[in-house]
């Protein structure tokens, strides 16, 4: 695989027209050999999916995910890739919050910068059923906090502005789809998502195993390798 990768690089220094039906071979080679790498990936990834699923049985997930998902934004969304946190803007994000002399700056908040956008998230303790309209009004303020912070420096704007509020229950009212559809479009507009932590994993897990289905050829070399890497001739005694 890395000698693919070398030998592309060396095409591309002297492309022309001659070698053009080459190099698009290699490159083809490479879609190959970078397929195989996400897949083992994503199935890493799905081992911690259902290891999470099991701690949502052991009522546990709350806690997990506090020390884990802030920096493993993927299991939100698998376009948020490689997170980046900046603590000026938690800052001020914590601004916005009730004044309580003394209090440490709050955990169940954070703020991300991933490629295609800026993310608030945060994380609701305990059973109590929330109304859509106070999650909605808390992560205004911190989307409008987010907004004051960019516009001080133009490099950062242009990107939506997600804030994405997880709870173990829905809000008060969503058990009823009507009313559940009509509020997530509301929010949807706004930039607000609320999740429960089962529907994260669920979506997480579906999200990953249809890539898993779509990419089955390549799955394929995938096992082949996996086949090479596991060989023991019978007379190695194992080794």
């Amino acid at each position: 695989e890395r000698l693919k990768m070398d030998v592309a690089v060396e095409v591309l220094d002297t492309i022309d027209e001659s070698n053009l039906k080459q190099f698009l071979k290699f490159l083809a080679d490479l879609d190959a050999i970078e397929a195989v790498r996400y897949r083992e990936i994503v199935n890493e990834r799905l081992k911690v999916i259902r290891k999470l699923h099991q701690n949502v049985k052991e009522n546990t997930l709350e806690r997990v995910l506090q020390k884990y998902i802030f920096d493993h934004l993927w299991l939100l969304d698998p376009a948020w890739e490689r997170a980046t946190e900046y603590a000026n803007m938690e800052k001020r994000i914590q601004s916005v919050l009730p004044d309580e002399p003394g209090k440490k700056l709050r955990t169940d908040i954070r703020y991300r910068r991933v490629g295609c956008a800026h993310v608030i998230l945060e994380l609701k303790r305990g059973s109590k059923r929330l109304a859509k309209t106070a999650i909605e009004a808390q992560l205004t303020k911190y989307i409008l906090a987010v907004e004051a912070e960019l516009g001080k420096d133009p490099k950062q704007s242009g990107l939506p502005i997600e804030g994405v509020c997880l709870v173990r229950k829905p809000p008060k009212g969503w058990d009823n789809l009507t009313v559940r559809s009509r509020e997530e479009n509301s929010l949807r507009s706004l930039g607000i998502r609320i999740m429960t932590y089962d529907e994260l994993i669920n979506n997480a897990y579906s999200s990953y195993a249809k890539f898993l289905e779509a990419t089955s050829k390549t799955g394929k070399l995938s096992e082949l390798i996996e086949s090479i890497r596991n060989y023991k001739p019978e007379n190695s005694g194992g080794k």
